[in-house]
């Protein structure tokens, strides 16, 4: 178990809140589990924002026959308090994305969707990671 994602100050917010969970799902060993990676699940929970809000933008982007091309630090999702690290870690998170999946391409400050991207948009039940 990685010692990254427990408080070391017991009075902490975080502490407290990481307390709390483990004492309600200390029986659930799946609960368990994924309370445990919270930096993990954070980032997947940052990645499917981000791709639903590129997706948005894209489709009004094409509907009124405008930039399909959109500038990272524009995105409302990039602003969720879920990262401790800040904007870096956040890029960097994205460029992993890029790499892992290939639903996006990155340039610069840039990001579209890719055609691989737009097809696992359109599938009934999609999933980003």
């Amino acid at each position: 178990m990685s010692t990254k994602s427990i408080p070391k100050n017991k009075t902490s917010p975080e502490f407290s809140n990481a307390r709390i969970l483990y004492q309600e799902n200390r029986k659930d060993r799946y609960l368990h589990a994924i309370s445990r990676g919270s930096s993990q699940r954070n980032k997947k929970f940052f990645i499917w924002n981000f791709m639903e809000e590129l997706c948005d933008r894209y489709e009004e982007g094409c509907r009124k026959h405008l930039t399909t091309v959109f500038k990272i630090r524009d995105f409302e999702s990039t602003e969720l308090p879920i990262f401790t690290q800040g904007k870096p870690h956040i890029f960097q998170t994205l460029k992993e994305y890029e790499q892992d999946k290939a639903f996006i391409r990155i340039e610069d400050d840039t990001v579209t969707i890719t055609s691989k991207g737009l097809l696992n948009a359109k599938e009934p039940r999609h999933d980003w990671d």
